[in-house]
């Protein structure tokens, strides 16, 4: 497992974040490091947007790219 990849397990009872009606999910974050170094540079709040994420559901948003990736936007059309 690479340094860069963090999973973290969410189960609908709740732990890292409260409970939910979703099923349990996994997630995989990468370059973190990065990632909250950009949050800085762009002035984004890591709690704000945590709570963004948790607060509503996600609109998958096609991609025309071959990657395959998934991309999401918040609720509020906030974060992609």
């Amino acid at each position: 497992l690479s340094t860069y990849i963090l999973r973290e397990k969410f189960p609908a009872s709740g732990g890292v974040i409260p409970p939910h009606s979703l099923a349990d999910f996994d997630f995989e974050a990468y370059e973190l490091d990065t990632f909250h170094k950009l949050l800085n540079i762009y002035g984004i709040n890591a709690d704000s947007l945590r709570q963004q994420i948790c607060d509503g559901e996600l609109k998958e948003i096609v991609n025309p790219s071959s990657s395959g990736s998934l991309l999401y936007l918040t609720s509020n059309s906030t974060y992609l």
